[in-house]
Formats: C-alpha cells, sequence, structure tokens
C-alpha cells in the first residue's frame, strides 16, 4: 500500500514537472514574439550650404533598425517642399517597406531644386510603422501604426545664381596685379642704360625743336597734343588752341623792319 502510493506521488512530480518546463518554452517563445523594433530615420542634404536658385540639392533618407524585432509596414514620407518653393526633379519624396529585419537599413534619395530665392525651414521626416504583423482579417489603421520623425536640420537660405563671367574677370585682375607685384626686376645697370638712352633720344629731340621755326614748332606741338584727346570735340578745342599759339609765335617773332642809315655830314 505505501508502496504504491509512493509510486504515485512520484508520478505526479513527474507530470508537475513536465508541465513546468511546457510553461516556460510557452513563456520563451511569447517573449521572443514580443520583442519590438527600434527604428531611425536620419534625413541629410547634399550639399549642405550654399544653396542657390535652381541647383539641385539631393535629399538622402535612411530607415535603420536596431532590433531586435522586425518592423512591418513601414511608410515614410517627406512633405517639406512645397511647389511654389521647390520643383522636384529626381525621384520620390515618400516610399513605403513591407518590413525591415532587426539590424538592417535601408535608404531612399530624391532631388529638388529651389526656384526663387527664399528663406526656408527644413522640418524633419515623418516614418510610420507597425510592430507586430497584422494578419490577414485584421486591416491596418491609423491606431495601430506608431509614429517617427527624424533629425532636424534648421533654416537653409537659397541666394541667387553667382556671375561666373564676373568671377572670371575678377581672378585674371587678380593674377596680373599679382604677377606685376612678383615680377623680377631687371638690374640696375640695365635700368640706367635704358635711362640714359632714353635721356639721349630725348635731347636730340629738344634740340630738333630748337633749330625748327617758331611756326612749324608750334604745328608739331599742335600734332601731337590734338592726338592726346579721344574726344572730337576736345580735338579741335585743341587745334584751334595750337593754331592760335602758332599765329602769336609768328608775330613775336617776325623780323624787324630794314631801317634805313643816312650818313650825315659834319658842317665845315
Amino acid at each position: 500500500m505505501v508502496r504504491s502510493l509512493y509510486k504515485m506521488l512520484l508520478l505526479a512530480a513527474v507530470l508537475l514537472a513536465a508541465h513546468a518546463d511546457e510553461d516556460i518554452e510557452v513563456e520563451e517563445v511569447e517573449g521572443a514574439e514580443r520583442q519590438l523594433p527600434s527604428m531611425l530615420l536620419y534625413k541629410k542634404l547634399t550639399p549642405s550650404a550654399d544653396f542657390t536658385v535652381m541647383s539641385p540639392i539631393n535629399v538622402t533618407l535612411t530607415v535603420f533598425n536596431k532590433g531586435p524585432g522586425k518592423a512591418h509596414q513601414i511608410i515614410v514620407a517627406d512633405d517639406n517642399w512645397k511647389s511654389d518653393k521647390f520643383i522636384v526633379v529626381a525621384g520620390d519624396n515618400n516610399f513605403t517597406l513591407e518590413y525591415l529585419e532587426a539590424g538592417d537599413s535601408y535608404s531612399h534619395d530624391f532631388t529638388v531644386k529651389p526656384i526663387r530665392k527664399l528663406y526656408h525651414r527644413v522640418r524633419p521626416a515623418k516614418m510610420l510603422y507597425v510592430l507586430s504583423p497584422p494578419s490577414d482579417a485584421e486591416t491596418l489603421s491609423l491606431d495601430g501604426l506608431t509614429t517617427h520623425l527624424s533629425n532636424s536640420i534648421g533654416e537653409m537660405r537659397v541666394t541667387p545664381p553667382k556671375d561666373n563671367l564676373e568671377e572670371n574677370l575678377l581672378l585674371v585682375g587678380r593674377c596680373r596685379h599679382f604677377c606685376a607685384e612678383h615680377a623680377p626686376r631687371p638690374p640696375p645697370c640695365t635700368r640706367l642704360r635704358a635711362r640714359a638712352h632714353c635721356t639721349h633720344h630725348t635731347d636730340r629731340r629738344r634740340q630738333a625743336q630748337e633749330h625748327m621755326y617758331p611756326r612749324a614748332r608750334a604745328r608739331a606741338v599742335a600734332h601731337t597734343s590734338a592726338h592726346m584727346y579721344a574726344c572730337p570735340r576736345e580735338r579741335i578745342h585743341a587745334r584751334a588752341h595750337a593754331s592760335t599759339r602758332a599765329s602769336r609765335a609768328r608775330v613775336s617773332h617776325a623780323r624787324p623792319p630794314r631801317q634805313l642809315y643816312t650818313l650825315k655830314m659834319a658842317p665845315a
């Protein structure tokens, strides 16, 4: 009797232990199924500064799943680019994913262009996703979606396009100024020789002008001064002034009249 009772107690203990092991396994499976994803959305602009009108701006949206669970029905939208300020020239500003495994990432690119000069605040992109996969009988509703925002970039300034011709001319002028400032100077003997040569020719020119008649000299001066002016009116005034100088020189350097000398006889 005691032996049979002992066998029954031993069988009951074995059954209880087996049932406890099954409960632990079920709880572990349920815990694994309840693992939630950790989602992250990153927004990047290329270039990040110096925006000009009608210059392309590449927008990159990257979704990260840090785990440990899987995310389902991911919807990403970036409605920050209004049609009165920007135009989308490549790609689309929103996309969807059926799921994203733990530890995976996904990147999406699109390109926009600003159409006018403006100050614009770049708002974060929005991401919606489901923690657990919906069954066939269930329908996806907004109440079951989790919302997440991307990083904030701040304000961007769009300026008019720069004039490349003006920049090139400024660059050429700066290069010429730099070359003139840092050009090698000739040795002193060469400079003295050139100065002596110029002085010699200047002295010969002055000597030739001194031997001219006053009228010819005035004409030479008038011809030289008339060609110094680019404006026709100034050239006419210069010629008139030179003619006046020539006439004055002719009068002042005219030969005096011959004087008749008479011999007076001394009285006897």
